[in-house]
């Protein structure tokens, strides 16, 4: 190929990336974005100003993962290390603190503050079994099982790809999860009542309250889109191709996400976008910044 035609085929297959990427002033965001990408650092960016801010670093051997919110300025997530025993703990963080609180093992926690209630997971020690659990926050140690955990699923090149993921509110006392058929289920938390749902190949990712929406992955198409939990009819979303890392801000309807691009043409670095379901638009964050995993704080 002549190097002319080259550079243009480069150019031409930046536009667009260039066409996301956007300055603060093209979207209002509000509040605080809590986040790690993956290792033992977290970070808090203030979403306003874009200012980022260090929370700390808490171990050298760890990796911190699944954030849910607590409280305005208290959180809880998973820190895993393979080489522990349990490998994975709930960990409560205050901000401000210098060390956070280990509440008991625990993997995908997710907080219900109408009713104080913990969803996680957790393994059986005589079976195995990873199970969802219920407790109060007041008292995590003391649990109940509710649903057993779908096993991974083999991709074609066999190797395996974990389905279990964050159970979602849906309403004051609703969750979903993907259960061990890995279809969709409902769990009524007051109750542990549950409810299968006609969806199946989901891993979901946000619940969009004032459209009563909830946005998917599919594992089988590798796409998102995004459906009702009734009706099932769905909507693609090809503007998230490569997201990860997902974040909802429900004041603004907006999408916090990570995206990886191509760096000199042999390696990648990854970046940090928003993107507003009202108008659209694509803005970018941060640049060279990496997201695993994260929760908005108002």
């Amino acid at each position: 190929m002549p190097k002319i035609n080259l550079v243009a085929f480069l150019l031409l297959s930046c536009l667009p990336l260039l066409a996301m990427s956007g300055t603060s002033d093209t979207m209002k965001l509000t509040g605080r974005l809590v986040y790690s990408a993956g290792g033992n650092d977290i970070n808090m960016i203030e979403l306003n100003s874009l200012k980022q801010f260090s929370l700390g670093s808490f171990s050298t051997d760890s990796s911190i993962n699944h954030f849910t919110r607590l409280s305005d300025s208290i959180f809880l997530f998973e820190n895993c290390n393979g080489r522990r025993k349990p490998n994975c703990l709930l960990k409560e963080f205050v901000i401000g603190a210098k060390t956070p609180n280990t509440l008991r093992s625990g993997y995908s926690p997710t907080y219900i503050p109408e009713n104080k209630s913990l969803l996680f997971y957790d393994q059986d020690e005589e079976s195995g079994q990873m199970w969802l659990h219920i407790a109060d926050v007041r008292s995590p140690s003391t649990s109940h099982k509710v649903a057993k955990a779908p096993a991974d699923m083999i991709l074609s090149n066999g190797l395996p790809y974990p389905i279990i993921t964050q159970p979602l509110q849906i309403s004051s006392d609703e969750v979903i999860f993907v259960g061990e058929d890995k279809r969709l289920w409902r769990v009524q938390v007051s109750s542990s009542k549950l409810t299968p749902t006609i969806i199946k190949n989901c891993i979901p990712q946000i619940w969009r309250d004032r459209s009563q929406r909830l946005v998917c992955y599919d594992w089988e198409s590798q796409e998102f889109y995004q459906t009702t939990l009734m009706a099932g009819n769905i909507e693609k979303l090809p503007q998230l191709k490569g997201a990860y890392g997902l974040v909802y801000l429900p004041k603004d309807d907006v999408i916090i996400y990570g995206k990886a691009r191509l760096k000199m043409l042999v390696s990648e670095t990854y970046d940090i976008f928003a993107y507003s379901f009202n108008t659209n638009k694509h803005v970018k964050v941060r640049a060279n910044s990496h997201i695993n995993s994260g929760v908005w704080l108002p």
